[in-house]
């Protein structure tokens, strides 16, 4: 019997998300739960559920209110004691809440555990030890809906060397996973956690005996080196008293304490009320919280040897050692895939070939219920794809067993024709919120097009010449919505219903009656001249691999044609035409609002001007101060806000992203399309425990939220 802390309550966290079309609306409250365990029953469990009332909103999505919160019963097929969930609810409108309480559940170990057949050769061979002494003490148990199979390959498709998430969403390992709805964090590298001092303080317990890839045990001195040497490090993660990111608060690095072999804590200089929707998303980059030590420190200037540190730099062709370390100890495992590893499989082949295989590791620390080791499936095989279009027939043709990146929304009808001849369902997963195709104007652009860049109404006038309901009809079935980049309606950072389409209106007429006060002059051709007499040409730039976003930009630009704006597009590799956004070498970026709801919980908040998105010399400048080009004081506002609002009590934080996304809404530095669009995703009929249902959105990784350590061949 082991027992792991999962936490209910964080802080009245309000984590209200789109799933399955509907929305949740929850009170902020303090929640005490007292658990009362009493005789172990198999396969019986008790369940908290709430119940609610459905209301439909007119071309809206399903809104679910809370009517009350009751207690039921429910018998669950899963091998744990029966709890006995006691509930006090304590409503304290506009107050800090200064106590939270976790909920220790008992859970019933595995008495014995299995693995594939494929290490048990392996270990009657001596070749590895057997699984109990490749398993942590307390193994992550993860919930399946059923108990699957060993074996087979997975095949997928993928578009080269900078399409790294088409690996890194199904194979990663954070401290805490998202839940497939997206409603809740739960613990996977550490066991638990435990949040005290109002918010500002978290206690995270490890897995004791847990290994990396290689065998080698995690212990403390892998959390510490994360901490220490590389986050708070002043030449890898940046000055700590003056940071960003998810582990900082206000500009403060959080303080990082070891108390035991087990036990590391976390403490902020003040309640941090979004620090649990952060812990999900740190598995990659710097925003990992535990790091191989005894391998990363060869690449550390502090560590290695500097006669075997200067021949590195040399074989690598650089000069600085951090330059070094960030390539090789980069989350990115791509750039080195000899890192040791947590996640479910690892990759045996070199990123961007044309086949690339990843390996179930053999000391992944999971198991299902009935203690047999995960992932069930053996490989993962990606093959390179030409373009997007090659993925989507590979995809209909049922040769891909479980796709969804790359795969157009538009050819959902197609994919479902062939369904049955491809052995493959399709499920929709909706959106959290934002905006699936955004055109940002460049603010810091350096050509004379920027001085209608910076004028508001210009801005307006584009938008409100776009006719969205027709390309979401054309490019997204009608099932999208076509919107301004914001929360979904009953989330609570949403402004409310008057900027869902402020400015996002069709009205043809009134984009050439402000466009006539700006730009009265055209050419022979038509099209709309500039002060300096030449005639404005706009290029918007994309990465290739979203197929619909470069058809709803054709759109866009035929729109724009007819109130005399020209326009092109160009589509390049998704590496170059970052590098070239972020060099201030680009004049519209075609990329997406997918941060929205995440406003104050994510390392790279795309409504914070010092994303980059906006204006890349204005980033450059607010993250120093000294470089760049400086916003105007309004910008300088808002980046400073998203900086405060972690450390907002909730109500108050619900009013200031408010604020922000109707600040945006009106001022149109990105013309938002359209939004919650659904992702179809293709999945052979012989795989099991995909859900059919779940939430899609940047910061949940998905498909990570489905728990591809759970897939299996029936």
């Amino acid at each position: 019997m082991y027992r792991y802390l999962a936490l209910v309550a964080s802080i009245a966290l309000l984590l209200t998300i789109a799933c399955g079309g509907t929305e949740v609306v929850t009170k902020e409250v303090v929640v005490e739960k007292e658990v009362i365990k009493e005789v172990p029953v198999e396969k019986i469990v008790t369940q908290e559920v709430v119940k609610t009332v459905e209301v439909e909103v007119p071309g809206e999505t399903k809104i679910v209110e809370v009517e009350k919160i009751v207690t039921d019963t429910k018998i669950v097929e899963v091998p744990v004691v029966t709890e006995k969930i006691v509930e006090k609810i304590v409503e304290v409108p506009g107050a800090v809440v200064e106590k939270i309480v976790t909920v220790v559940q008992e859970v019933e170990a595995p008495k014995t555990y299995g693995e594939s057949p494929m290490w048990a050769q392996m270990v009657q061979a001596g070749q590895l030890p057997p699984v109990e002494e490749r398993l942590p003490e307390e193994p992550w148990i993860i919930p399946t809906d059923r108990i699957g199979k060993y074996g087979g390959v997975l095949h997928r498709a993928y578009l080269g060397m900078n399409d790294m998430w088409n690996f890194m969403r199904l194979s990663r390992h954070p401290v805490a996973r998202w839940t497939t709805d997206g409603t809740g964090a739960i613990p996977s590298t550490v066991k638990g956690w435990e949040i005290t001092d109002g918010g500002a303080t978290y206690t995270f317990t490890l897995r004791k005996g847990m290994r990396w890839s290689d065998g080698v045990e995690v212990t403390m001195e892998d959390v510490r080196f994360a901490w220490e040497d590389v986050i708070g490090h002043k030449d890898i993660g940046g000055d700590p008293e003056d940071c960003g990111g998810m582990n900082c608060l206000e500009g403060k690095l959080g303080k990082f304490e070891v108390l035991n072999d087990e036990q590391f804590r976390i403490s902020f200089h003040k309640p941090n009320y979004t620090y649990v929707k952060a812990l999900p998303q740190m598995g990659f980059g710097w925003l990992r919280m535990i790091l191989p030590a005894h391998w990363a420190k060869q690449y550390h200037g502090d560590y290695a040897d500097p006669d075997a540190l200067a021949a590195l730099l040399a074989e690598n062709d650089m000069d600085d050692w951090t330059d070094l370390f960030a390539r090789h100890m980069s989350g990115y495992t791509i750039y080195n895939i000899a890192q040791p590893t947590l996640s479910p499989w690892q990759l045996k082949g070199t990123w961007g070939d044309s086949r690339v295989t990843a390996e179930r590791n053999p000391y992944f620390f999971g198991v299902d219920s009935a203690g047999n080791q995960l992932p069930y499936i053996d490989r993962i095989i990606y093959d390179l794809a030409e373009n997007g279009e090659v993925i989507q027939l590979r995809a209909i043709a049922g040769e891909l067993e479980v796709q969804g990146r790359h795969v157009k929304l538009s050819s959902y009808p197609v994919l479902m024709e062939n369904a049955d001849k491809g052995n493959y369902d399709v499920h929709l997963w909706p959106e959290y919120g934002g905006s699936n195709v955004v055109m940002w104007f460049n603010q810091t652009w350096k050509g004379p097009e920027v001085e209608y860049f910076a004028q508001p109404d210009w801005r307006r006038a584009l938008s409100v010449a776009i006719d969205r309901d027709t390309i979401n009809d054309v490019s997204f079935l009608g099932i999208a919505v076509p919107r301004n980049y914001m929360p979904s309606p009953g989330h609570p950072h949403h402004p409310g219903p008057d900027y869902e389409r402020k400015w996002a209106q069709y009205d043809k007429e009134l984009a050439n009656k402000m466009l006539d006060e700006i730009m009265p002059d055209k050419d022979g051709d038509g099209y709309r001249m500039m002060s300096n007499g030449d005639t404005m040409s706009l290029e918007i730039i994309m990465f290739e691999g979203y197929a619909d976003w470069a058809d709803a930009t054709e759109q866009v630009i035929s729109d724009w044609k007819e109130v005399g704006i020209k326009a092109t597009m160009r589509i390049g590799t998704r590496s170059n035409i970052g590098q070239e956004w972020q060099s201030n070498e680009g004049m519209i970026y075609n990329h997406p609002m997918d941060t929205a709801g995440f406003t104050f919980a994510t390392a790279g908040p795309k409504t914070s001007f010092g994303y980059g998105l906006v204006a890349p010399l204005w980033r450059d400048w607010l993250n120093d101060n000294s470089t760049g080009v400086k916003p105007p004081d309004k910008v300088i506002e808002i980046y400073e806000a998203h900086k405060k609002g972690s450390a907002l009590p909730p109500a108050e934080a619900n009013a200031l992203a408010k604020e922000i996304y109707a600040y945006h809404a009106d001022q149109q530095y990105g013309i938002s399309i359209v939004g919650l669009r659904p992702e179809p995703f293709v999945v052979s009929r012989d795989i099991g425990n995909f859900p059919s249902k779940g939430v899609v959105f940047w910061p949940l990784r998905s498909p990570n939220n489905g728990f591809p350590e759970t897939w299996f061949y029936k």
